[in-house]
């Protein structure tokens, strides 16, 4: 099976609500969506965003223009044999790609992404709410409603408010209003210093906290360490995972408890199932987020989540609805809590061509 076409779509869907984190204010997210055809008429879709607060200087352009050289080298090749020699690429784009074509593959042998690469171990996998309001109040309410929804895991965004009073009202306000029952998990996007993680973590377990996401900076592996064997509370190591290598060194360092997998910035969903594999040799739990893709992205990661183990922590994947709008049919569905595989062939979605043209800043093609 050969590729007859490479054809993307930058996109930009705004959010329901301004998503605020440590890093600044969401209202948007910019992705590229990539479609590959093949000779035998099957076409599989792929998501390239960069991460929403990423710093790349050439950002959504930049991405499109390495597709854009890239593809007319695509064409005629078989979609079984990506890779094909040395070749960097950026992460995002490197995990549009392979979806696009593990999507093809899956489809054309009748399975799931999942089961092309060695089989689902669970069709659903548990996902955290994410809490996105700013206000004590209003985060109690929105944890209320996603408990009454079948939640099991709330996860709220830290780091950002004037000061660690207020950051403990909210969290307590949450708790109180969930009951003991449901999980709480922080995630700070790397905005504490270490000194000031560990204060604000001994000063938050009181509210009953499953696990804090990168107290501290990415590239403080030693600080994160240090905070690590400062709390009681399990860290989670995140913009710190960003290839096989980094996940080796967190792991080698004894700098987290548990890895977070984001295939869009691992580059892939293989390069997660390595990461994966590290992660169980040294006896680590792993779990998978977005980076607040649209369903596409969404519906990868879901594949890759479907392969972990059992009994892991609850995924971060219940992102889409933070989105005013999507390009697909019919979005991974949710209920009691539970992000399930559609049962489709491929990655499982549709394209929502009407809406995908609404949101559409550019697009290019290459092929017949």
């Amino acid at each position: 099976m050969n590729i007859a076409a490479v054809t993307w779509t930058a996109f930009k869907l705004p959010f329901r609500t301004p998503l605020r984190t440590a890093k600044g204010l969401l209202e948007y997210r910019e992705g590229l969506l990539i479609r590959i055809g093949t000779d035998a008429g099957l076409e599989g879709l792929g998501e390239a965003s960069l991460h929403p607060l990423s710093s790349c200087a050439d950002g959504l352009h930049g991405l499109t223009n390495t597709l854009a050289a890239l593809a007319p080298g695509l064409i005629g090749t078989k979609a079984e044999t990506w890779p094909q020699g040395p070749r960097v690429l950026p992460p995002p784009l490197a995990f549009g790609i392979e979806t696009a074509l593990l999507d093809v593959l899956a489809q054309h042998r009748g399975t799931p992404i999942a089961g092309l690469l060695g089989g689902p171990k669970r069709n659903a996998v548990e996902v955290n709410a994410l809490i996105a309001s700013e206000s004590a109040n209003g985060a109690a309410l929105e944890a209320k409603a996603a408990k009454e929804a079948g939640f099991g895991c709330i996860k709220l965004k830290v780091g950002a408010a004037s000061s660690l009073q207020e950051e403990k009202e909210r969290v307590a306000a949450v708790r109180e209003a969930i009951g003991p029952g449901v999980k709480i998990r922080l995630d700070a996007n790397g905005a504490w210093g270490v000194q000031q993680a560990i204060l604000a973590i001994r000063a938050l377990e009181g509210c009953g906290i499953e696990l804090v996401e990168q107290p501290v900076s990415a590239d403080d592996l030693e600080g994160l360490e240090r905070v690590q064997e400062s709390v009681q509370t399990v860290i989670a190591a995140d913009e710190a995972i960003a290839d096989v290598q980094s996940a080796a060194r967190v792991i080698e360092m004894g700098a987290a408890s548990v890895l977070v997998l984001k295939p869009m910035i691992l580059g892939g969903i293989k390069k997660a199932l390595d990461v994966t594999s590290l992660a169980q040799d040294a006896g680590l739990k792993a779990y998978v987020t977005t980076t607040l893709d649209s369903s596409v992205g969404i519906a990868a990661a879901l594949q890759l989540a479907c392969m972990l183990p059992e009994g892991g922590p609850a995924c971060g994947l219940a992102t889409g609805e933070l989105l005013g709008s999507d390009i697909v049919v019919r979005p991974s569905e949710i209920s009691a809590g539970k992000m399930a595989l559609l049962g489709l062939p491929g990655l499982g979605v549709k394209l929502d061509e009407h809406a995908l043209f609404r949101h559409t800043l550019f697009s290019g093609h290459v092929g017949p």
